[in-house]
């Protein structure tokens, strides 16, 4: 029998989590994230804070960049 291939399409707040259920549901399965930007998960809510200056740096927004997603007990584990 084929291997279930499960895709997921979006990096932002549901995208992960989605993504994160459909392992702890069915393990065997490959799951795949698309996102069309560089990062996964960052923080939306923080970013008029930005806009308004009372954040510098927009790094500070990231939570969760692939190379993190993808990391051994990383998020995604």
């Amino acid at each position: 029998m084929a291997r279930q291939r499960i895709a997921v399409i979006g990096g932002v707040a549901s995208g992960p989590a989605a993504a994160a259920e459909a392992v702890r549901t069915a393990p065997e399965a490959d799951v795949v994230l698309f996102e069309k930007d560089a990062h996964i998960s960052y923080g939306a809510c923080e970013i008029p804070y930005y806009v308004a200056g009372w954040m510098e740096d927009h790094h500070r927004l990231v939570l969760l960049t692939p190379a993190r997603w993808m990391a051994p007990n990383g998020a995604f584990c």
